[in-house]
């Protein structure tokens, strides 16, 4: 079984608001200490991401954590594939999408994450982390209109990292032009995919995630998640 847990949030703290996203992760490996390899790449593998992250999936999740520190470690490839294949779960960390794109391609990481999904190790993302895992990214570029990007393609729908409404009617302009299908997922929320399938959505927000686009007459339609 392949498995992606997608989370839509900005930042790993400890909140209420998102424990019991990271309660189901755990829980869902059905293991008593899974072991949980963490890339913080997209964070430039920040010691209060990573001390954050130990808080809340050693101390207080129970878990055994092996940190992958690419911006400042030389791995090789073996290593990397021994590190994660003898994982339950893989966590992305939140930041900059490029800069972990470029990361995971230049250390031929997209090739042993691919294989790790493959074998049904657990993937999970949380903001940067989880729209790399997407077909497609819209972001804002340098003149904050909304652009495409590629990720990596492990679920094969765009996933909108927008959230400022200033740019909502260009976004939708965007997604019409491309004949885009659109994931929205709102914050605070997480979409768990099987095998490239959505299989539920575990919200703390009231507010809804959907799917966006063009229907036949060019108009945008949202297929609400529930």
């Amino acid at each position: 079984m392949k498995n992606i847990i997608s989370i839509k949030h900005n930042k790993l703290e400890d909140s209420s608001s998102i424990m019991n996203i990271h309660k189901y992760i755990v829980e869902s490996t059905e293991k008593l200490k899974p072991r949980v390899s963490y890339i913080s790449a997209a964070s430039y593998d920040s010691f209060k991401e990573i001390e954050e992250f130990y808080k809340i999936y050693s101390e207080i999740l129970g878990c055994s954590i092996i940190p992958i520190t690419l911006t400042n470690k030389e791995y090789d490839f073996e290593e990397l594939e021994n590190i994660i294949y003898n994982s339950d779960i893989l966590f992305l960390g939140d930041g900059d999408i490029l800069l972990l794109y470029n990361y995971l391609i230049s250390n031929g990481m997209d090739i042993i994450l691919k294989n790790a999904y493959l074998k049904g190790i657990k993937i999970v993302g949380i903001g940067a982390g989880s729209s790399i895992l997407y077909k497609n990214i819209l972001i804002k570029n340098r003149s904050s209109a909304p652009i495409k990007i590629n990720g990596l393609n492990f679920l094969d729908i765009c996933i909108n990292n927008l959230d400022s409404e200033d740019l909502k009617d260009d976004l939708l302009k965007l997604i019409i032009r491309q004949n885009l299908r659109c994931l929205h997922l709102r914050n605070e929320s997480a979409l768990e995919w099987i095998d490239n399938k959505i299989n539920k959505i575990i919200s703390s927000s009231k507010k809804k995630s959907y799917i966006i686009e063009r229907d036949t007459n060019n108009n945008i339609q949202y297929t609400e998640l529930i």
